[in-house]
């Protein structure tokens, strides 16, 4: 799995300066976050968001209240299979979003994966202006891949996009990667977030 492996530096590079922000770090002062991270899924698709916020950063009790909204107080994923065959379809959910993909089948060398990606309600809620996704990356059986198209949209929009062609036996890796401004309680910050995983095309 190559997905995570540099995938921030390119993003920042991608999206340009527009988002760039100082290094995070975990706390400043008793009582004053600078950095919160939250993880989901599992070893097929996961996802990780890092929102920092400079500053005077957000209290401690503020910064437990937005880990919990955004998580519903637990680990909200699903282990489903890597596998995908002709007409399935799979869904993986997080604390981050809904991620989805589809293997459709076509004449030989035209089969493709369409996939979609839904930030979660509890993130939206804290988004504010537009989100700028570099666009979904991947590789075939190692080799990389043409990118898709990146958006500056919604943070409601429904992300999507096709990976293909693929063919019988590959395996196909992908990431992609998000950039956004956040408020919480009139503290402002800019929130990342990266989704990766692996599928495998069989028969």
């Amino acid at each position: 799995m190559r997905s995570l492996i540099a995938i921030a530096a390119m993003g920042v590079l991608l999206i340009g300066g527009l988002f760039a922000t100082a290094p995070a770090s975990a706390a400043v002062g008793a009582d004053n976050v600078k950095s919160i991270t939250i993880e989901g899924g599992d070893s097929d698709h996961r996802s990780k968001l890092v929102i920092k916020f400079p500053g005077a950063g957000l209290s401690k009790s503020k910064a437990s209240g937005l880990r919990h909204a955004l998580t519903r107080g637990q680990v909200r994923n699903q282990r489903l299979a890597d596998v995908l065959q002709c007409g399935q379809k799979i869904g993986r959910m997080d604390n981050n979003g809904y991620f989805s993909i589809a293997l459709y089948c076509g004449a030989p060398g035209t089969s493709t994966l369409p996939w979609g990606y839904k930030i979660s309600p509890e993130l939206r809620a804290i988004i504010t202006g537009l989100v700028a996704e570099r666009g979904m990356a991947w590789w075939q059986n190692g080799q990389a891949r043409p990118w898709n198209a990146p958006h500056v949209v919604s943070p409601d929009y429904q992300f999507h996009g096709t990976l293909g062609p693929v063919w019988w036996g590959d395996d196909i890796d992908y990431n992609d990667f998000y950039v956004f401004r956040v408020n919480v309680g009139g503290q402002t910050g800019t929130g990342t977030l990266t989704t990766a995983g692996t599928v495998q095309v069989r028969q």
